[in-house]
């Protein structure tokens, strides 16, 4: 399975306990997502298929020219949605848009159940398997087992909460959308930080809103600034990426160089705080203090 190298590296172990072979892609630097094109170039005869990942809560792009390309050469095609519940392109929603999807509803994600997670699937095959392998591999009659498997049921409870939230799923999208803008607005005009564009077709999730700071900035410093010294948290996506993680190193000969534009690109991403109760004054004072900060992590002589 070709599986970008710039996502959680979890994403990864479902693959290799199935004793499959997980093959690494680049990322497209600005959206932070997987560079179809490189995707494509990986493809050999014992290519499975692809997993995508709508990193941040942004579909991914090019996302149906990929899709096209699976269906011509028989390849299965898979959406990890853990980051875009509520996301969508052209009216249609994340976890609908090619074979099947997975969803996290992790404590952190746009809807939760406090754990666990959902899969997605048009195909009624697939479907009938995901339910039996949840429940120790039980099958139609209520005594026989087809799969080895193991207990992956959600208690009522859990559903009860994820129910609850699912109603407010897009009131939550729309104000997490909101905030964004209010950091275009404060943050859009400076050239040391770039916030990613995306077409009118896209509606963005924004589980986390990356951006890309100025080479010269040193990162870790200005996140510790901010969350040390001024109780602002903040966050990054996902580095070191897959290739570079101590548990996956040997297995993809992970060297640096290896996939430069995620590794520069991760190494310069940054994340505000976007979640469902910040304010537009909690985001002007983000910003006052981002802008003020930002000068002692200026950095220019690193290597």
């Amino acid at each position: 399975m070709i599986i970008p190298t710039g996502g959680f590296p979890g994403g990864l172990s479902p693959i290799l306990f199935e004793n499959g072979i997980p093959v690494l892609a680049e990322m497209d630097e600005q959206p932070f997502c997987m560079d179809v094109s490189d995707a494509i170039s990986r493809v050999t005869t014992n290519t499975a298929g692809f997993i995508v990942t709508h990193l941040a809560g942004r579909i991914q792009p090019d996302l149906e020219k990929l899709r096209r390309y699976c269906t011509k050469e028989g390849l299965f095609l898979m959406e990890d949605a853990s980051h875009a519940h509520g996301a969508s392109i052209a009216g249609n929603k994340a976890g609908s848009l090619v074979d099947a999807a997975c969803f996290s509803f992790y404590p952190t994600k746009i809807k939760t159940s406090l754990a666990n997670g959902m899969i997605t699937t048009d195909s009624k095959e697939l479907a009938e398997l995901a339910r039996s392998l949840r429940h120790h591999g039980q099958g139609g009659p209520r005594n026989e087992f087809n799969y080895l498997a193991s207990d992956w049921c959600m208690s009522e409870i859990h559903a009860a909460v994820g129910a609850c939230q699912l109603q407010e799923l897009d009131e939550q999208v729309a104000h997490r959308n909101q905030v964004v803008q209010w950091y275009r607005d404060r943050l859009g005009h400076l050239d040391w930080l770039m916030i990613p564009e995306h077409g009118e077709e896209i509606v963005h999730a924004y589980y986390k809103l990356p951006t890309l700071l100025h080479s010269d900035i040193d990162r870790d410093e200005l996140q510790q600034k901010l969350e040390v010294k001024h109780g602002i948290q903040n966050g990054n996506i996902y580095y070191p990426p897959c290739h570079l993680q101590p548990v996956h190193q040997e297995r993809f000969g992970g060297t640096i160089g290896l996939f430069p534009i995620a590794e520069k690109a991760l190494a310069r991403q940054f994340c505000p705080p976007v979640h469902a109760s910040i304010t537009k004054e909690d985001v002007d004072h983000v910003v006052k203090i981002l802008t003020a900060r930002v000068q002692e992590c200026w950095k220019p002589d690193r290597s």
